[in-house]
């Protein structure tokens, strides 16, 4: 599972999260007062329940005369206003703008209490001269806590083309040197808190700007049972001088080799960074990073459905769970970003992400894929207005020659700073050549630039361009690994990023619990000016895999491994490593993909939406937004955003898994085990097993005790519970979906879930025959019944039934009765339906009686609405000593 290239775990990932949250802490930007035609946008940010204090910004004027003119307009559009009386103009929100002298002073009436984004655009307009626009971004947020929850197993020690199931005991001694994943994941940290503290931010921090000293940042490791503090949180400068020591520590002697407890990292950073619980004064983010699945305690455990996602914990304090969904723990934010490649690997970080508040997952599964930050770009949407950066270009390539790779990207006049990143799959950031153009403009000799082993980040502050310089247009980007690396080649992806805050943009799915066969609606929304786009051309292309692989695990011959270890992802990712290894064609049908491309319609207010039913297999799929649109006074829009979405295995069937049932009596419990091997029907009636691997996600209710779930590694468990009752009712759950209820004596026999409409209602018709006292008065004749039944659990309904019954001559009764019946399983569709019940009956010109009827139904389940019967009644009415038969068929409905 763990056999996986983590150049986008430690190189993408990471890094381009800081682009998501860096868009709430940019530093103030001063303007050069140069007189420079338009600069573009600048951006500035402010705390939360604070008044904002006089903040000057310069306005690009250095000889003020009496010809000048300044006009304003806000976030709400509409016409420039002229700020030379001294006036004040309202941005949002309760702040304002002052023109005084050759500066705009930016106060608040008062301290703002919610987050507010908004803008103030500013025209300068002399005689004889073009305008001049600057657009000044605003945005008032919650000071952040971001804590960092790093796997520091042995694995890590692994370089990306290594297997963690292999190799991992030389990869836990690797020397800090090497290409290790942790090295690779301790460039990645180190990269993205210098962003954070960049000088290309701080060092323009304007003198009476009070500065956002809220910001923190902490981190925790963890591995097996026990989680290694890190760093509380801090201010990010402490953070920043500290981290990369720290991290140094944390593999000092060497990585952990007791396994991979992703419940007891989360459960131990919760409490001890965040203090077991949210407050709304601050925006908290856990960013959980793992090359692997949980093999050992503190277990993430599904709870039965609405009760969430818990945090199992020790045997020492077993009475205390920690609820993920709680609401003291729900709204902090988690984003749990993985190496996964078995299946249940992705299930468990699926549902850690999953929950009411702000969460999500980003996820690689394809070994030897470069992806272009799968998944990241979906952070956008949590941003809300502030929404920046944005992704405007990316090339992913082989660099097999000195001459390097080129791509090339289009920015319009919007973007107040452009970042360049660049991802390598050898440590050669510190030596690769670095080369950017605007048309023929060297624009390298005004970028700051970060080099790690694995990065190069290029950051460009477009209000310190010359004045001739026009960002509008396309920028040519060359890298150039060293001579080193001409022959054998380097991977490589490049990413360009606009910091551009009057486009807002979202994609996401309307439903992310997506199971395989259901439809799914790929939706992204854009804003212009806080105005929705219409007219944007918008795809999103679906990338699947072409093979369920829990379903090539299941069937796959188990290969002759060695002994489980400690570093062992479960039998599943042991198995899916050696098979890898040893089975090509294994290996081609687990790595394939293919694609789909839609085109998404407008559908009202930015809105642009469509539906898909083409999810045909479990897995991770990626969906990439492309969006397109040229407005003519600024330039081309053009962006792009990934979302990684786990899709669930279909809902199993448990006729199809060749249940069995074992019991054993050892007073005063009877003890169980129930054996199975769990599989859906796929869109196209294929039978596919759900695989190894899934055991956390299962449970038994209804027993006293539930012990465990054994795992054969082939797609066949086995659960493990006692009760003092020798028959039980219990519910089985595999993944929150109820697989089966009833006895569990009768676990292994035909089974029909109750239907989601317990009600139905019946026509039966037939034919009587009377017998005994009745015989000797008429002859056979015909009967109807009309009944109405409810189905009180998989085995048991009540009838109320009203029947016709006719004879020769004329006579007939009347009758209508009550009835318990019991269902007793054949086959998946077809079962017996003895039935008992008492009634009333009126005879024909008679006094009315009571009577009772016994009935035995042979029915056969045409689908979930509809069944059809061949039934037998024996009637009895005591005081006129009338007995009858009949026999008839009868059709059900379902609702």
């Amino acid at each position: 599972m763990k056999n996986l290239r983590t150049q986008f775990f430690f190189q993408i990932a990471l890094p381009m999260l800081w682009l998501m949250f860096t868009s709430f802490y940019c530093f103030s930007q001063t303007i050069n007062a140069d007189g420079a035609v338009d600069q573009g946008s600048f951006d500035k940010h402010f705390q939360i329940g604070r008044t904002i204090p006089n903040t000057e910004f310069l306005i690009g004027i250095l000889n003020w005369d009496a010809s000048i003119n300044v006009f304003a307009r806000n976030t709400n559009g509409g016409a420039f206003s002229n700020m030379g009386g001294g006036g004040f103009v309202n941005i949002t929100g309760g702040l304002r703008a002052q023109l005084v002298g050759t500066q705009i002073i930016i106060t608040s009436t008062a301290a703002i209490t919610a987050t507010i984004a908004g803008y103030l655009e500013v025209q300068i307009t002399t005689p004889g001269e073009s305008d001049r626009f600057k657009v000044f971004n605003f945005i008032v947020r919650r000071p952040n806590d971001i804590v960092f929850l790093l796997d520091r197993s042995g694995s890590m020690g692994c370089d990306y083309n290594e297997s963690s199931e292999l190799d991992w005991p030389n990869c836990a001694q690797n020397p800090p040197n090497d290409p290790s994943r942790w090295a690779r994941l301790e460039s990645a940290v180190t990269a993205f808190v210098d962003m954070s503290v960049d000088p290309s931010f701080t060092s323009r921090v304007l003198p009476n700007f009070p500065g956002f000293t809220g910001d923190r940042m902490g981190v925790m490791y963890f591995s097996g049972t026990t989680g290694v503090p890190g760093l509380a949180l801090t201010d990010l400068n402490t953070f920043d001088t500290n981290i990369a020591t720290n991290m140094n520590n944390a593999e000092t002697p060497s990585l952990a080799t007791d396994g991979t407890s992703i419940g007891n990292g989360m459960r131990q950073a919760i409490l001890n960074h965040f203090g077991g619980a949210a407050t709304v004064t601050r925006r908290q983010a856990l960013l959980l990073f793992t090359d692997g699945e949980q093999n050992t305690g503190n277990w993430i455990k599904d709870e039965p459905m609405n009760e969430g996602r818990r945090i199992e914990t020790s045997s020492t304090d077993a009475t205390v769970e920690m609820n993920l969904e709680s609401a003291d723990i729900d709204p902090i934010e988690m984003y749990s970003i993985g190496l996964v490649q078995t299946p249940a690997g992705g299930s468990t970080l699926s549902h850690i992400a999953d929950g009411t508040g702000r969460h999500f997952n980003i996820m690689t599964a394809t070994p030897g894929d470069f992806p272009s930050g799968l998944g990241t770009w979906a952070f956008t949407h949590f941003f809300g207005s502030a929404a920046s950066p944005q992704v405007v270009g990316r090339a992913s390539s082989k660099a097999v020659t000195q001459s390097g790779t080129t791509a090339t990207f289009t920015c319009n006049d919007n973007a107040s700073r452009v970042i360049i990143e660049i991802y390598f799959d050898k440590p050669i950031g510190q030596v690769c050549s670095l080369y950017v153009k605007k048309d023929t403009f060297d624009a390298m000799q005004f970028a700051h630039v970060n080099r790690s082993d694995y990065i190069v980040t290029a950051i460009f502050d477009l209000s310190q361009m010359p004045a001739h310089f026009s960002k509008r247009g396309q920028w040519r980007i060359q890298a150039n690994p060293p001579y080193l690396y001409k022959n054998a080649g380097i991977d490589l992806q490049i990413l360009a990023i606009a910091d551009d805050h009057k486009v807002h943009i979202d994609g996401f799915l309307q439903d992310e619990d997506v199971r395989v066969g259901d439809a799914i609606n790929p939706t992204f929304t854009i804003n212009l000016n806080q105005a929705p786009v219409t007219d944007a051309d918008v795809k999103a292309i679906i990338i699947h895999p072409t093979f369920d692989l829990g379903n090539l695990l299941a069937e796959a011959p188990l290969p002759n491994m060695p002994p489980p270890t400690v570093e062992s992802n479960g039998c599943d990712g042991q198995k899916l490593s050696y098979l890898l290894l040893i089975d090509s064609a294994f290996g081609e049908k687990a790595r394939s993909v293919f694609s789909d491309t839609i085109q998404l319609k407008h559908r009202g207010g930015g809105k642009y939406t469509a539906e898909y039913s083409g999810i045909k297999v479990s897995g991770v799929h990626k969906i990439i937004y492309w969006v397109r649109k040229e407005p003519s006074d600024f330039g081309l829009i053009e962006r792009i955003i990934e979302q990684t979405v786990y899709v669930h295995f279909g809902e199993p069937d448990i006729n199809l898994g060749e249940p069995r049932m074992e019991v054993t009596k050892d007073p005063p419990n009877y003890y169980f085990k129930a054996s199975f091997r769990p599989a859906y029907k796929d869109p196209q009636g294929q039978t596919q097993y759900i695989g190894p691997g899934f055991g956390h996600v299962m449970r038994v209710e209804g027993a006293n005790n539930f012990y465990d779930v054994d795992d054969d590694c082939n797609g066949g468990y086995e659960l493990d519970f006692s009760d003092p009752n020798p028959n039980p009712n219990i519910k089985v759950f595999v993944d929150d979906v109820l697989i089966y209820q009833g006895p569990a004596l009768d676990f292994d026999k035909p089974y029909r879930p109750r239907p989601t409409q317990p009600w139905s209602l019946s026509l039966h018709a037939g034919l009587t025959l009377p017998v005994s006292k009745l015989d000797s008065l008429y002859n056979p004749g015909a009967f109807v019944e009309i009944d109405l039944t409810y189905r009180i659990n998989n085995q048991f309904d009540v009838e109320a039934l009203l029947g016709y019954y006719g004879f020769s001559d004329g006579f007939n009764i009347l009758g209508a009765s009550l009835l318990a019946g019991y269902r007793i399983g054949l086959t998946p569709s077809l079962h017996l339906r003895p039935a008992l019940g008492i009634g009333y009956f009126a005879p024909k010109n008679e006094s009315g009686t009571v009577g009772y009827t016994g009935r035995l139904e042979l029915v056969k389940e045409l689908n979930t609405h509809f069944d059809i019967s061949l039934h037998g009644a024996y009637f009895n009415l005591p005081n006129p000593k009338y007995s009858f038969l009949a026999a008839g068929l009868g059709v059900k409905y379902h609702f």
